[in-house]
């Protein structure tokens, strides 16, 4: 194993357990340190409100929509097995 940071270095299988706990608690610190972990979770405002409930309906009209087509294609291949044996 290399030592002196050549090539695969930056791979962390070849790191050890102590070192990648030190990185990523340098890191952590970093952060902090920086200002860039937010301490408190920020409130949406009402355009962004809207914006999510009209995602969140689209998802459950889509849902809906492919369960009724999947129960009606199974439905219809049922009574078309059973009508043509």
């Amino acid at each position: 194993m290399v030592q002196d940071g050549g090539p695969g270095m930056d791979n962390p299988a070849f790191t050890s357990p102590e070192d990648a706990h030190h990185e990523t608690r340098q890191k952590s610190e970093e952060n902090v340190s920086s200002g860039s972990v937010e301490t408190s979770r920020r409130q949406l405002t009402e355009e962004e409100r809207k914006e999510k409930f009209a995602i969140m309906k689209n998802i459950i009209i889509i849902s809906v929509a492919f369960t009724f087509l999947f129960t009606s294609y199974n439905s219809m291949s049922n009574l078309q097995s059973s009508i043509n044996k």
